[in-house]
């Protein structure tokens, strides 16, 4: 199965299940930064992960946590977001409260961002 189809079957998992893969990267004052690494998919100088982003309190629409696929184009220092789902709940628990399957614009990375922390993650060796 590759990485999107692996990526697909984790968000079918209940909440628990899904969360005990995690492996913490990075915690900030307002987030922490997962990654499950039993989902890095390789093409060539690309990367497919999948992230979580858990926030020590509510954003102004009520996400305490959100999952997305993450790409990163490791030759060139560029990420794209897509498949976000964001719950009222820490950990992926909670209701689902939106969801965008859309794919997002290739975005240059910024240096001590989050997804600097997640190229490295996935790309560094």
């Amino acid at each position: 199965m590759g990485g999107l189809g692996l990526w697909v079957a984790t968000c079918a998992m209940p909440p628990a299940l899904a969360q005990s893969k995690w492996q913490k990267l990075a915690e900030g004052e307002s987030v922490t930064l997962y990654i499950n690494p039993r989902f890095i998919a390789k093409d060539g100088t690309y990367r497919r992960t999948l992230e979580m982003q858990d926030l020590k309190v509510p954003d102004s629409q009520g996400v305490r946590s959100r999952s997305y696929l993450n790409e990163y184009d490791c030759e060139s220092l560029f990420y794209r977001i897509s498949q976000v789902k964001s719950y009222s709940g820490p950990g992926l628990t909670g209701r689902i409260l939106f969801e965008a399957m859309e794919q997002g614009y290739w975005q240059k990375i910024q240096p001590n961002s989050l997804f600097a922390v997640g190229y490295v993650a996935a790309c560094v060796d």
